[in-house]
């Protein structure tokens, strides 16, 4: 065997015995991270990967033995996972009336397409004009949570798919044809977006418009500190919608007015109903009669797995017993003055 073929054999090895571990995480928490041993140059941290809920375990299993991501369509085609989600992209696309078929102006530059804009070749004030979009702080996540379990209501969660497809956008926007998806006929024809595409730089403000102005078409008023939270208040009741680009969690005193928000907002975009948070932002939520719990558990083992200490001794101390601060801080010459003790 060779050095590379052992390579790949450990690889895979590795990676069967995290898919093993991961499936009852992946079963619960919806989301399934497998640390890859390598690290990036650039920043210095080990690469994960991530999945959402949706997609099945055999189908994360075989794109994880694959050599790596494809970098390009060449790389991508004739993989059959690889290649079905392009086709699956592709139609949510043109389901969603995204763009059309059109001829490129006089003047007009096209923008590269892989599946997602390249938005980086975009020009701020031909392209794109604004591009914030307010998203929750993990502090507002938190006390969301704390007010629903001071309450005794329930959090729940809704996912957008393909959120940043519903965009409007104001500007006039032509992109390439995405290779091998050219239509018959049409190759030397670009299209022309209706709505914002993954990549733009515009593409997140331009969906948190259009949710924006859905949520107020159903009464919700957006708090003016906050720009992430929403409430909608009648004479009985109270809920609250707090949102991270495409994900929404609401709460409220009425399971009746949650789930008729969630079919007013199913009417308008394609959604995934996750049930009662679960996991989110890497917070392990657990949620019953008597409160909500959260935690980090899953991440605190994914650290210490990268870091080598998986099988490392618990400690009830965060530091070790019978230390004497004051004797080693001398020793560096960082005593302090009483007053400052």
């Amino acid at each position: 065997m060779t050095d590379g073929e052992a390579s790949k054999a450990h690889c895979s090895a590795a990676l069967d015995q995290e898919y093993k571990d991961e499936v009852q995480c992946f079963q619960v928490h919806q989301t399934f991270i497998i640390p890859l041993n390598h690290e990036n140059p650039e920043t210095g941290l080990m690469t994960t990967l991530q999945f959402r809920a949706g997609k099945h375990l055999d189908e994360v299993y075989d794109l994880l033995l694959t050599e790596g991501e494809p970098t390009n369509f060449r790389e991508a085609a004739g993989k059959g996972v690889w290649e079905q989600a392009m086709k699956e992209e592709i139609a949510s696309i043109e389901r969603n009336n995204t763009w059309k078929l059109a001829e490129l102006p006089a003047g007009h530059r096209p923008i590269g397409l892989k599946l997602v804009a390249k938005g980086y070749i975009q020009k701020h004030g031909v392209d794109y004009d604004e591009v914030f979009a307010p998203v929750a702080r993990l502090e507002t996540v938190r006390l969301v949570l704390a007010i629903s379990a001071q309450k005794g209501w329930f959090v729940h969660h809704l996912d957008v798919k393909t959120a940043f497809l519903h965009g409007d956008l104001n500007e006039e926007v032509f992109v390439e044809q995405p290779q091998g998806f050219e239509k018959k006929g049409c190759e030397g024809k670009v299209y022309k977006l209706n709505k914002a595409l993954y990549g733009l730089k515009q593409a997140p403000q331009a969906w948190n418009i259009k949710l924006d102005g859905v949520l107020k078409e159903n009464g919700f008023k957006r708090c003016k500190l906050e720009q992430a939270v929403y409430t909608k208040q009648t004479k009985e009741n109270l809920t609250i919608l707090v949102i991270y680009v495409d994900d929404l969690l609401v709460t409220g005193s009425s399971i009746e007015e949650i789930t008729q928000f969630k079919t007013q907002m199913k009417l308008r975009f394609e959604m995934s109903d996750l049930g009662l948070l679960s996991y989110y932002l890497g917070l392990e939520v657990k949620q019953e009669e008597t409160g909500i719990k959260i935690a980090q558990s899953n991440y605190a083992r994914k650290v210490l797995k990268m870091a080598g200490l998986d099988d490392c001794n618990p400690a009830k101390f965060p530091m070790e017993l019978g230390s004497n601060l004051l004797r080693k801080m001398e020793a560096r010459g960082q005593v302090l003055l009483n007053t400052e003790r």
